[in-house]
């Protein structure tokens, strides 16, 4: 299988941005993993952040979206 081999900056924004995808469909849905809490909050500074399992639920799925390219063939330079 040829190799598709995309620049840091691009694989690293293809990966997180379908992770983004499934928070957003968590919001989009309501599910809470915690009672009461979001999957999007404002920290002290009034940014809007994931709340703490949801940035866990990203990183979970970026690690799966990796291995997914990976089988595909799409890997980083």
């Amino acid at each position: 299988m040829n190799k598709i081999k995309l620049k840091t900056e691009e694989y690293i924004s293809l990966y997180a941005e379908l992770a983004e995808r499934r928070l957003e469909a968590f919001e989009f849905a309501e599910y809470r993993q915690e009672e009461g809490v979001d999957v999007f909050v404002k920290d002290t500074n009034g940014d809007i952040i994931h709340s703490e399992w949801a940035s866990d639920q990203f990183v979970e799925e970026c690690n799966v979206i990796e291995e997914i390219l990976e089988l595909h063939g799409i890997i980083q330079e």
